[in-house]
């Protein structure tokens, strides 16, 4: 912008216009407020941290200071604005919780007992799904990814998609969003084929996908990190502006509702919130935004037993909302035990679709391992002594050990 402004001002321009500007830009910035990091800090910010670096650099000019005596205030100037804002924020964060924080000792850990109040209402159609695959196959040159996948998934029901590595789900899960397109097969929406050709087509038919990592930014606020660009905005003498009370007001109102009692106020930082409490507020942005179908890649798999409780109260809640819920997992015990109907994956292929409580746990487990293929290997599945039981299971749950 500065070499174009410059062009005009002498009537011609080079290659090299503007950009002695680059780096007065990020210092000006970083004096502002914004972290070098990204994800915080404001326009007002920044407007006062360039009123301020230009009035320093012109005070130096007319002091007469020596150029290197200006550049070593400047970069003093500089650090000491980034170890401040970075020490601000970090002391926040450690914090473990904002100054609002709900006192109630009840919410602090997210127990899974006293989250979800009753919310069930009246639901669609259960008899049409409102997703379905049909003899879907996905190829990438000569390597099939996935073959003549069928599921479905209805309104108000949980489909929980069971595999181990490189079974499918994340191909399976890109052609849900729309990410990419079948090779071969169709994808229906209400009973009718449906194209996604992008993202975009998936979320404007209420397809939402809740990806592991939330897409959540820590140093950001509660109420900024709910919309990410969809806020609403009001209009003042004909000009449109972001309303940020009424953003507050339905990010908190959204995110309470499904439990995370800590959030009080919309400019909480989502880094004083849990790694549950951060797929709440994932979830209930996607609810929020008209979602008919959630989508939830490993949402437990970084989480603790408690937090995994946390996520599944919520998935229950969706599901009473009438939103058709897919759960990828490789637990078989969180699929069992919030599941209406469970898909087995393995190579890309379905090895099984059916009702939960149709299969026992073992023979889930069995299934998840590949079944004929470990005998062929000389395993199989069985219950481990207790002189035998592994470090790492102390519940002693089936796991595939050599046969003797």
């Amino acid at each position: 912008l500065v070499g174009v402004i410059q062009t005009f001002e002498f009537g011609g321009g080079d290659v090299g216009r503007g950009q002695s500007y680059v780096f007065d830009s990020i210092i000006a910035a970083v004096i502002g407020g914004i972290l070098l990091t990204g994800g915080y800090g404001t326009i007002l910010g920044v407007v006062l941290g360039s009123a301020t670096y230009g009035i320093v650099t012109i005070g130096f000019f007319y002091t007469g200071w020596d150029a290197d005596w200006a550049e070593l205030l400047l970069g003093a100037l500089l650090l000491l604005a980034v170890v401040a804002n970075n020490f601000t924020r970090s002391r926040t964060i450690r914090a473990g919780r904002a100054p609002d924080e709900d006192p109630d000792p009840a919410y602090a850990q997210g127990n899974p007992d006293d989250l979800v109040a009753s919310i069930d209402v009246e639901v669609a159609d259960r008899t049409v799904p409102v997703l379905a695959l049909k003899s879907v196959t996905k190829r990438f040159a000569d390597t099939t990814a996935i073959a003549d996948i069928d599921l479905r998934v209805y309104p108000g029901e949980v489909l929980c998609l069971l595999g181990d590595n490189g079974a499918g789900k994340s191909t399976l899960i890109k052609i849900l969003s729309g990410v990419h397109t079948p090779s071969t097969g169709d994808v229906l929406i209400d009973g009718r084929a449906t194209k996604l050709a992008n993202p975009r087509d998936a979320r404007a038919l209420g397809i939402a996908t809740v990806h592991q990592d939330t897409g959540t930014l820590p140093l950001m606020s509660v109420s900024r990190n709910f919309f990410l660009g969809a806020e609403p905005r009001r209009r003042v003498l004909g000009l449109r502006f972001l309303d940020f009370r009424r953003a507050a007001q339905v990010a908190v109102t959204e995110v309470r509702a499904l439990g995370i009692r800590r959030v009080r106020k919309g400019t909480q930082l989502v880094g004083t919130l849990s790694g549950g409490e951060r797929q709440a507020l994932a979830i209930a942005r996607a609810t929020h935004f008209g979602a008919r179908v959630l989508i939830l890649d490993e949402p437990t798999s970084a989480l603790g037993v408690k937090e995994s409780a946390y996520v599944l109260r919520l998935v229950d809640a969706v599901r009473r909302r009438g939103v058709g819920v897919v759960l990828i997992t490789h637990n078989a015990q969180h699929a069992l035990a919030i599941a209406d109907h469970i898909a087995v994956l393995i190579h890309g292929r379905l090895a099984d679709y059916f009702t939960n409580g149709e299969r026992t746990r073992d023979e889930v487990l069995n299934l998840m391992a590949g079944g004929e293929e470990m005998a062929d290997l000389g395993l199989e599945l069985r219950r481990p002594t207790a002189t035998a039981r592994p470090i790492d299971d102390p519940a002693g749950s089936p796991v595939a050990v050599p046969r003797v």
